[in-house]
């Protein structure tokens, strides 16, 4: 019994762990595969105890930015989108989190009941330097990469 009323005790205080600032524009990035494209930019909102990232990606070399926003609450989202070509129904499940001043950003992909992608994201800011870790498995892959933007 003292173990549970522990154990819900940290889950509690870890969804408030204070978030991060990760906020910045990040021109130059580069990874295990070496320069990525483009580049990166990061704001944030906090209202209450809830950070609020809204990040975008540009990547020149397919002439496409896009932008997500990532709620730091603990709670899971889940939102579906139908392939106008194949009729597939993709299912994106997140959750993020902020842990030890960094965002933990939990993602899996279902398509047709099977699972393409499920990784996690740890990001840290040092200085300038924005890191992004991310780990896990997409389409049968195993992904361990680091990915650094200053």
């Amino acid at each position: 019994m003292r173990f549970l009323a522990l154990s819900i005790l940290f889950v509690s205080f870890s969804t408030m762990a204070a978030c991060p600032n990760l906020a910045g524009t990040y021109t130059t990035c580069t990874s295990g595969t070496g320069n990525v494209s483009g580049g990166t930019t990061v704001t944030q909102s906090t209202v209450g105890s809830v950070t609020t990232y809204e990040v975008t990606s540009k990547d020149e070399d397919m002439g496409t930015e896009v932008t997500e926003t990532i709620i730091a609450d603990g709670k899971a989202r889940s939102a579906s989108q139908t392939d106008e070509d194949t009729g597939v129904v993709i299912t994106v499940s997140t959750k993020a989190s902020c842990m030890a001043n960094a965002l933990m950003y939990e993602a899996s992909v279902v398509a047709q009941g099977q699972t393409f992608a499920n990784v996690v994201t740890h990001v840290t800011k040092n200085g300038s330097q924005l890191t992004t870790h991310t780990t896990g498995e997409s389409m049968g892959t195993t992904i361990n990469e680091t990915e650094i933007c200053q």
